[in-house]
């Protein structure tokens, strides 16, 4: 993965937020290199990769959220450590390209223990299919960073499936 240009050039234009670590998550399950939580403040679940070099990517969604299978949405999050603060308060467009697909989105800024990042609500079910069926996920911003995320190397597919389960029982 290669998050260092896109959060060393859009690091200052996130909006900075209550930090996720003071939210109540319980660890559920484990597949793969993923880690499933229960976030009890949101009644949701969320699916968690941490990469060797320490950047986390999230996928998960809320009760809210999580409506008829044709009408849900999830959330996506780059975490990055703590190297500089973050100047500013805004949000930043934020597009979101696998194969021929492009989906733009407002990424919103969080404080994450020791990481800054952002996440972006998706409402299209068809980002969440190329997830889990593309090689590839190019993140570019409004500010001119960008990151290209190895879909093969995350294998979100099952995890997936248990992210789906985790919020049907929660």
């Amino acid at each position: 993965m290669n998050f260092e240009k896109f959060f060393g050039v859009s690091v200052a234009s996130l909006l900075l937020a209550s930090p996720l670590s003071a939210q109540p998550f319980n660890l559920w399950l484990e597949v793969d290199e993923w880690k499933i939580f229960v976030n009890e403040a949101t009644k949701g679940c969320f699916m968690e990769h941490g990469t060797p070099d320490d950047y986390v990517f999230h996928i998960g969604t809320t009760e809210e959220m999580f409506g008829p299978e044709f009408d849900r949405s999830y959330f996506l999050g780059f975490y990055a450590p703590i190297n500089t603060g973050f100047a500013g308060v805004q949000t930043e467009e934020v597009k979101f390209t696998t194969g021929p697909d492009a989906f733009v989105g407002q990424a919103y800024s969080y404080q994450r223990e020791n990481h800054h990042g952002w996440w972006v609500e998706i409402d299209n079910e068809n980002l969440i299919d190329d997830l889990r069926t593309r090689r590839e996920l190019t993140v570019s911003s409004a500010s001119g960073g960008a990151a290209t995320i190895d879909l093969l190397e995350l294998r979100i597919d099952e995890a997936f499936e248990q992210l789906i389960e985790c919020q049907n029982m929660h």
